[in-house]
Formats: C-alpha cells, sequence, structure tokens
C-alpha cells in the first residue's frame, strides 16, 4: 500500500485514481461531503487532465453511471462548461457534445434521456461567450433542470434548447451534420420530441441561407 498525507489518499495514486476517489464521495446520505465534493471537482479536473477531450468522455460516463446522483454530476458539467473560456475550448464543449449524443439518444426511458440532454445543451449555452447576456436565464433554467425530482422536461423546453445549441458558433458544418444525425426518431421508444428538434433545426438553416442570400444581392 502507497504512503498516506494526513489521511489523504495514498502518494503513488493517479491523477485519474484521485478524482475517481472523489467521484465516489458523492452518494446518497452524504449531503454536506457530497456538495463539497462538486465545489472542488471541476478545478481539480482541469489540473489532472491534460487533454480536454479526454476529461470531457470521463464526465460522460459518470454523467451516465450515477443513475441515483446525476444532479451533482450535471452540475460538474456545468461549472466545467463554464471554465472552457476560449474558442479552442468551447470547439471542444460543442464537438464533444455533437460525438456523444448517440450515447444519451439511447437512453430510456424517453423522459429521462430529455432532461439529460437538456441538462447538457443549457450548460453549454449558458457558458457560451457570446451569450453572456442570455447568462442568467439559462443559469436559472439549469438550476429548474436540476430542481425537477422527476427528472422530466417539457418537449417544448427540450427543443428551443437544443436548437440554440445547434446554431451555437462554436458548432461546425460536421458537428452539426452529426448532432442531427443523433435524432433518430424511428428508433425503438425514442422521444416524439426528436423529430421536432431535426424540423426545428433544419428551419433555422433555411432561414440562416435566406439572410445570407440576402446580403450577397444587396
Amino acid at each position: 500500500a502507497g504512503e498516506r498525507d494526513d489521511d489523504g489518499p495514498p502518494s503513488h495514486m493517479s491523477g485519474m485514481e484521485r478524482v475517481k476517489l472523489l467521484f465516489s464521495e458523492i452518494k446518497p446520505g452524504c449531503g454536506r461531503i457530497a456538495a463539497a465534493t462538486v465545489r472542488v471537482l471541476p478545478q481539480l479536473l482541469l489540473d489532472f487532465f491534460s487533454d480536454g477531450d479526454q476529461m470531457l468522455l470521463f464526465l460522460l460516463g459518470q454523467f451516465l453511471r450515477q443513475k441515483a446522483l446525476q444532479e451533482y454530476s450535471a452540475f460538474i458539467l456545468y461549472d466545467v462548461f463554464r471554465r472552457f473560456r476560449t474558442r479552442a475550448q468551447r470547439d471542444s464543449v460543442c464537438r464533444w457534445i455533437a460525438t456523444c449524443l448517440p450515447n444519451f439518444a439511447q437512453i430510456r426511458p424517453a423522459p429521462l434521456c430529455m432532461w439529460l440532454m437538456t441538462c447538457v445543451f443549457t450548460a453549454a449555452v449558458a457558458a457560451a461567450p457570446a451569450r453572456r447576456q442570455h447568462h442568467h436565464y439559462y443559469a436559472a433554467l439549469f438550476v429548474h433542470l436540476l430542481q425537477s425530482s422527476a427528472h422530466t422536461v417539457h418537449d417544448d423546453l427540450f427543443v428551443m434548447t437544443a436548437a440554440t445549441f445547434y446554431r451555437d458558433e462554436a458548432l461546425d458544418t460536421d458537428g452539426r451534420k452529426m448532432f442531427l444525425s443523433a435524432f433518430d426518431a424511428s428508433a425503438d421508444a425514442a422521444p416524439a420530441a426528436f423529430g421536432r428538434v431535426v424540423r426545428c433545426c433544419q428551419a433555422l438553416d433555411d432561414v440562416a441561407r435566406g439572410g445570407a442570400a440576402a446580403d450577397g444581392g444587396e
């Protein structure tokens, strides 16, 4: 066994092992410990992981794995997104979300799938520099989502947050294609709102193309 420093974790433990140990402290019945852990984990994740994509994938696993404590994992996601301030970091967040959406889309039951995806979209949109004027709205919305004990969300809110994220300037053309491909309304027990998301995003693309054409004709 490795030596311990002041009753802390063994000194030979890797950064990843230490992070996993902290995540294990987030458990039912340990409210104060869990709350304190959630406050320090985002910065520790940024310190331990030199690869942003690797960190985000690790967070995804925790978010999906901790079924009974997803509110805590959602808050950690939100805080990490908020700390990703540069354009390159924003690109990484949007690319990661688009790439991992199929994992979220397969979650059942459908209401939980929509709640998880809405949490991710809201966290990303609230952290976007271009939307700082709307930060308080999305931050309040995120708190509302976490306070939803039933882990459900209205279809309209789900579609709105998905479409808002879709038009994020940090999401490139390939990212938008991956995004839309994740919303397969024909999949087994898929949320009916998936089709609405695709139609709404396509309509936004049509409007953007129309605006660009009008500007080019002047």
